[in-house]
């Protein structure tokens, strides 16, 4: 079996095993997601069944849990497929499309002349500014990188800028909440950090996942300012 099918389909189980052992509380729920979107795109692609029902169950107004249990399945129709027919495309061909408007004209030109490390660190750059603009405007006060997450993201409803989802009154709502803020300040510390300060070049492959992250950041971001009704 080739490699790269191999390690594709030992992902699709582990990620039926997360499924079946989530819990509501633990925060997980988008992330799952977001990767379980990124593989049936790969594997399948954007015309495919399995894309159409993955976006019919993802917008549905199920509970997370109840979502869970269609996706997994959607994971074992891949996994067929997978070992059926193999890849249907390149897992880097039209990746792009899910970048977020922003991020593609900010990072994409660089991306595409293979400087990986730039791209990177302009998307970030991005969301941080956007963020930082939205905060003075709203809240009268400048706030920059980790410290600007920890308060646009904030548990406590009545300081926070935006809220991830809901009304921020439950544990698994605060959970998310938190896991936002976290994301957030680990892309400002643990990806751009790296390299702003030093010379650490990344791969191609490393670069579409962290683009592919931070659009998925601001692609939340797009969805809870429009919640709030919040004026950029």
């Amino acid at each position: 079996m080739d490699e790269n099918i191999k390690q594709l389909t030992q992902r699709i189980v582990d990620l039926r095993k997360i499924c079946e052992d989530y819990k509501y509380q633990d925060g997980t729920y988008s992330s799952i997601v977001f990767e379980i979107e990124h593989l049936v795109i790969s594997i399948a692609g954007k015309q495919s069944e399995e894309y159409v029902n993955f976006t019919s169950i993802y917008k549905s107004n199920m509970y997370e849990f109840k979502k869970l249990e269609f996706l997994k399945s959607i994971l074992g129709a891949l996994k067929n497929q997978l070992l059926i027919n193999g890849i249907k495309s390149n897992s880097n061909s039209n990746w792009e499309e899910l970048l977020h408007p922003v991020i593609f004209k900010c990072s994409y030109k660089k991306f595409e002349d293979g400087y990986y490390s730039d791209a990177v660190e302009s998307a970030i750059k991005e969301v941080n500014t956007r963020l930082k603009n939205l905060y003075l405007k709203n809240k009268s006060k400048e706030l920059d990188g980790a410290t600007l997450f920890a308060a646009v993201y904030n548990e406590d409803k009545d300081k926070t800028l935006l809220i991830a989802n809901h009304k921020l009154e439950t544990t698994s709502e605060k959970d998310e909440q938190a896991g936002y803020r976290f994301m957030l300040m680990g892309m400002w510390m643990g990806l751009r950090n790296p390299n702003a300060h030093a010379n650490n070049n990344i791969t191609k492959e490393q670069a579409i996942e962290r683009l592919l992250f931070v659009s998925m950041l601001m692609k939340k971001i797009d969805e809870n300012i429009k919640t709030a009704n919040l004026q950029e």
